[in-house]
Formats: structure tokens, sequence, C-alpha cells
């Protein structure tokens, strides 16, 4: 192959990686409650042109169309002070995930007591439980969760990878697996020091490297350090991922979170109401039943609309 075609193959795979790490970090943003990261206030910090003071022609999807279309810099500043947001993303995948509600019972077959009492206190001492169910809910919103036990101050952790800050390269014959896995620790989010975003561990079958990764995702040369951990030359990469799918072709799911994208009309609409009840506006409502109306079942009129939201998602 061409040097240039495949140079040019790699710079596109690249960009679609960068494009899906975008959008969990947008889902992520909204199972924080930070709606405005996709609403009036995120897009004006990324997408607005300065100079020109308007809204620059970017392909940003469904919601440009419906109220980003040209908007002029000062009236999005405007927009900004009516942006009203719902939680239900954080709702509706909470309430989903309830495998680990109740903490399983887990032991060692056949182990002696003292080595049970053992285990039990590494579950405690790492709190196990907890990271089981958030495990369970990143699962729900990301489709692919990634966690690796390490040893840190003499005692044992689990650390969670996130997708969005995660890429690897594929094992040639199983795509579904890899043969090096990528994860940014340049990203300090309460850290007040400057961030070096192209900072990354990578693993692989020989063990544990620090590098930093270039704008085109390549190893920049002569940045590799290697890492000592108990892993090496053992041929074990000790990175976990879970997945409620099963893979096919692709190690990442191709699957975007509609939940958020339902979450975001939501909130595009509870916006426009807020708008029009400040400007008092003509609007059309429905009044007579009280939020804290409790129906049948006792459950409040609000939980109702939850529980039938919940189930119009499963059976979508």
């Amino acid at each position: 192959m061409p040097d240039m075609i495949k140079l040019g193959l790699e710079s596109a795979k690249w960009s679609e990686d960068i494009e899906r790490r975008n959008l969990r970090e947008r889902d992520y943003a909204f199972y924080n409650d930070d709606h405005n990261y996709s609403l009036i206030d995120g897009y004006i910090t990324k997408y607005t042109d300065l100079d020109n003071k308007e809204f620059t022609s970017m392909a940003t999807g469904f919601l440009e169309d419906i109220i980003y279309r040209r908007v002029d810099y000062l009236e999005a500043m405007e927009l900004r002070k009516y942006i009203e947001t719902d939680n239900l993303t954080k709702r509706v995948i909470n309430n989903k995930s309830i495998m680990f509600k109740v903490p399983p019972e887990i032991g060692i077959p056949k182990a002696s007591k003292e080595r049970q009492e053992k285990f039990d206190k590494l579950l405690d001492d790492t709190n196990f439980f907890a990271i089981l169910r958030e495990i369970q809910r990143l699962t729900e919103l990301h489709y692919d969760v990634h966690v690796i036990p390490q040893v840190r101050d003499g005692k044992v952790c689990i650390d969670f990878i996130l997708s969005q800050d995660a890429f690897v390269k594929q094992n040639e014959l199983d795509p579904t697996r890899f043969d090096q896995f990528f994860y940014s620790i340049g990203i300090r989010e309460n850290s007040i020091t400057a961030d070096k975003l192209t900072d990354y561990i990578y693993w692989d079958r020989e063990g544990k490297h620090r590098c930093e990764i270039g704008l085109d995702g390549s190893i920049v040369q002569g940045t590799i350090e290697d890492i000592p951990t108990i892993f090496d030359k053992k041929n074990i990469i000790p990175i976990v991922c879970f997945r409620n799918y099963v893979p096919i072709n692709t190690y990442w799911s191709p699957r975007r979170n509609y939940l958020v994208d339902k979450n975001i009309i939501i909130d595009l609409r509870l916006t426009e109401l807020n708008m029009m009840e400040s400007w008092n506006l003509p609007q059309k409502v429905r009044i007579g039943v009280d939020a804290n109306f409790e129906g049948k079942m006792g459950l409040t009129f609000a939980e109702q609309i939850e529980r039938m939201i919940m189930v119009m998602l499963l059976v979508a």
C-alpha cells in the first residue's frame, strides 16, 4: 500500500476514534448532570468564532439544526441565561443498574477460615461492592468499561479507565481484542497545574510503559519509558473489560447512547419553556395533576412518568 494512502487511512481512523471519545465524554457529562456541556454554554465555548461573533457552520448534529443555526453571538449569550436541564440520564441508568443493589456473596472454595477472612478484608479495603455497582452503571452508559487492579502505597486498589480516556491497538487476528491499551494520565480534573494532554500509559505483553502521543495518534519517538510492575515479562495485561454486549468486529461499541440524545431534547424543551415563561409568551400547557399526586401502587405522578419512560426504553 502506498505510504500516502496508508497515512490517510490512519489519519481517518484516528479522527473517528477522537469522535468516539468526544461522544463518550458528552455522555459522561450528562450522567454527571453537567448538561451545559452540550447546550448553549458548551456550544458557545466550542464552536463560536469570536472574531466574527457568530457560530461557525460546523456539523454539530440536530442541535444546531434546531436552535444553533447561525445564531448571533450576543443572542447566544442571552439564551444561556435560560438553560433548564433534567437529570433523566442518571435517573434511568441508576434505576436500571440493580444487579449489585444487594451485595453478592463471594468466597474462595474450600478456603480456610483465616484465608476467607483475609479475602473479605481485601473486598472491604477496596470498596469492592461499591465498585461493582459503579461498573454496571458505567457499562449501561458507555457499553465498555475497563478497570485495573493496582498496588498503591502498599495497598490494593481498583482504578477505572473511562472510554473517553482510552484507545487501543487491535489484535490483527481478533479485532475484538487489543495488543496495546493506551489511557491518558495527563488530565487531572481537580489540579490547578497545567495538564499535559499528550501523556499516556500503555500496556502490552511486555509490561507497562509511559509515552507521549502525537497529534496523529502515534507514539512520539524517544518518549517511551518502561515502568516496572509485578507483571513484567509474564504475558499478562491486568486490565479487565466489562461489556453488556457481544462484540463482533470492533473493540469499542459502535453504538451511541440514545438516552442522552433524548435527554438533550428534553433539556431543549425545558429551556424553550423557561424562555417563554420569562418573556410572557403564549404556551400550550396541561394543568391539573400535581407532580406529587400519589397514583396507583403508591407512586407519585413524577415516579409513574419515570417508570413509564423506563418501560419504553426496555421495549424500544
